[in-house]
């Protein structure tokens, strides 16, 4: 489906409620946010599913009361954005609950689960989706809504670093910033402001690093029980996934965060390693230089299995 059907079709339903992915990200957060100020434009009730337990830390600034959604809040069509498959939604059963469905999405593992798809893998972002998608409505941006794209975009590209980063999405992000005016307050909050104890965690983590495959694969990692004595949830540690793809000639970062019955495992890639396709060999998915899995093995089996995987892949 095109996005100017897609956008039609949104217009033909009412009583929206917003879901992002698990354990909700700059862009899942940000693009719901901008997503929800849109569709209250064209005068349809929408509201984010309650994510507010999940809320990112680098987003705290954001303030999102009036978005999330009330108990008595009777949905009818769902949204899901961000998602790549149903499996990985914040809230399945509520997905399933609604009469009608749509979907928006970046990545390149969706396969279209919704009644209404628009899914577009060579977008930066969900949020760059999310911006062309205001324009075929010609809804017009505020302020408010541009800082939600904003930290949206930024985040899935890294601050603009990663490889998915295209002139589009400057020239989306130039638009932003004539709207919602200098972005360095938010650009700080979100990629360099650090408490004490997260630089702690990050001398843990680094401690754990560990080289593979002559040197071309990092894999580090975090454990349940030091993150619950050190006063940190499970996912407060997701500021570190891109570390281990950090270190010089790594191809391949491989980022554990070990339960006591889960093994979460973020997968990144540098050049080359189409890390999505290694993911879905353990039926997970994301993107060619950015995905996730969840084994529910031990951790060392879990990346025994990966560095097999990945060493017949490797150059």
């Amino acid at each position: 489906m095109n996005l100017i059907d897609f956008s039609e079709k949104i217009k033909e339903y009412d009583n929206f409620i917003i879901i992002p992915h698990i354990n909700p990200d700059g862009d899942s957060v940000g693009a719901a946010l901008a997503l929800c100020k849109i569709l209250r434009a064209l005068n349809k009730t929408a509201y984010i599913a309650d994510i507010s337990e999940s809320f990112p830390k680098n987003l705290a600034f954001i303030d999102a009361n009036g978005y999330i959604a009330p108990d008595d809040f009777a949905a009818e069509t769902a949204f899901s954005e961000d998602c790549a498959d149903e499996a990985r939604m914040f809230d399945k059963a509520l997905f399933e609950n609604c009469k009608n469905s749509f979907s928006i999405d970046h990545h390149i593992t969706n396969n279209g689960f919704a009644n209404f798809n628009y899914i577009d893998a060579n977008a930066s972002a969900t949020g760059e989706i999310v911006f062309e998608l205001a324009k075929a409505l010609d809804i017009k941006i505020d302020a408010e809504c541009a800082k939600y794209l904003y930290c949206a975009i930024a985040s899935d590209t890294g601050s603009f670093k990663y490889s998915n980063t295209s002139s589009k999405t400057f020239r989306i992000v130039a638009d932003l910033r004539d709207i919602y005016g200098e972005f360095s307050d938010l650009s700080h909050t979100m990629f360099d402001e650090f408490t004490i104890n997260q630089l702690k965690l990050k001398e843990y983590a680094l401690s754990k690093l560990k080289l593979h495959l002559d040197g071309k694969v990092a894999v580090m990692y975090v454990d349940y029980e030091y993150l619950e004595e050190n006063g940190f949830d499970f996912n407060d540690a997701d500021f570190l996934t891109s570390i281990p793809r950090s270190v010089k000639g790594v191809e391949v970062g491989i980022f554990a965060k070990i339960k006591r019955d889960e093994v979460k495992v973020s997968l990144r890639s540098n050049k080359y390693f189409d890390v999505s396709k290694i993911a879905a060999m353990f039926g997970g998915g994301g993107h060619k230089r950015a995905s996730g899995i969840s084994f529910h093995i031990s951790f060392g089996e879990t990346i025994e299995k990966l560095l097999k995987a990945i060493e017949n892949e490797i150059k």
